[in-house]
């Protein structure tokens, strides 16, 4: 699985399958990292507290000697790696929502995240002008750069809603989320981006399925990338021509797209509920809105 930069603090959870992991217990107040007890066991507590998951991934990042960490508030740090002096953020809410439901199975759930950790702690950003080819589109919602840092934050361009695109350099175990001053350096106007990034996208996934339910069909593209397959107007266009008609389509999140004719209001009705499910349901929310294709996006 890939990982935006601004969440690979997720990917510092998995650790936790490997080795020990030791912390306070303590409220999650701007600081150091300090005193430490056994956390082994407590991973996979009933009883596990945002405050000490933060405290205890502060404590893994630490330990791991790649990066320095200090907490600056709940579910959030701040670091530094090898290749910056700067200090940059992460924030632990992916990883707090993938994990906290799963006493007992936490360490197993989180695996996936190992690969993205090494990666990212032992090597500085990719250059956006050299990774061209690698530059693909990525939907998410509106507020992604919610509570970012202005230095920080990822370029956006508005898409539908409450949804924008942002583009994102794809390598084979990060995705790196492009700022404003990375675009710039491309010296490209805003269409002939999307048009290249789409166009890497279709390179590395020329092949989605679709697999038709019951209740709706579903897109799949590997799992990270479903959402950003709204910009592939021909692939919406064919399932125009499958069901004689506009599309309804859910986005609930980054890697669940479902769809259904607009004709079939029994479908309809099973994808707005799935899709309300939202944040209670999904560790990488978008949109709890449908939305409707008929040669282009509308609101449903």
């Amino acid at each position: 699985m890939k990982l935006p930069l601004r969440i690979f603090c997720s990917a510092l959870c998995v650790a936790l399958a490997m080795s020990a992991c030791s912390c306070t217990s303590s409220s999650t107040n701007k600081r150091a990292v300090s005193s430490k007890i056994d956390w082994s066991t407590e991973l996979e507590s009933a009883n596990l507290s945002e405050s000490q998951f933060t405290e205890c991934m502060a404590q893994l990042i630490n330990e791991s000697g790649k990066l320095k960490a200090r907490i600056e508030g709940p579910l959030w740090l701040r670091v530094k790696g090898p290749w910056n002096e700067k200090e940059g953020s992460i924030y632990l809410d992916n990883a707090w929502k993938s994990s906290k439901n799963y006493p007992g199975k936490r360490s197993e759930s989180l695996k996936p995240f190992i690969a993205s950790w090494n990666d990212l702690s032992s090597a500085a950003p990719p250059d956006a002008k050299a990774a061209l080819a690698d530059i693909v589109p990525v939907i998410r919602s509106a507020d992604i750069n919610k509570n970012i840092e202005e230095e920080e934050k990822a370029y956006t361009e508005p898409f539908i809603d409450n949804l924008v695109v942002l583009y994102g350099i794809d390598t084979p175990k990060t995705i790196t989320y492009l700022r404003p001053d990375m675009v710039r350096a491309l010296k490209l106007e805003p269409a002939k981006l999307r048009t290249i990034a789409l166009g890497n996208l279709l390179r590395k996934i020329p092949k989605q399925q679709i697999k038709h339910g019951d209740n709706f069909s579903m897109l799949i593209a590997g799992g990270d990338y479903e959402a950003s397959f709204l910009l592939d107007d021909l692939f919406w266009q064919d399932r125009m021509k499958h069901f004689g008609g506009p599309v309804v389509v859910g986005v609930p999140s980054k890697d669940v797209v479902i769809f259904a004719s607009e004709k079939d209001k029994k479908k309809v009705d099973m994808i707005r509920n799935f899709t309300k499910k939202g944040d209670a349901e999904f560790a990488h929310p978008i949109s709890d809105r449908l939305l409707r294709y008929d040669g282009k996006w509308q609101i449903y």
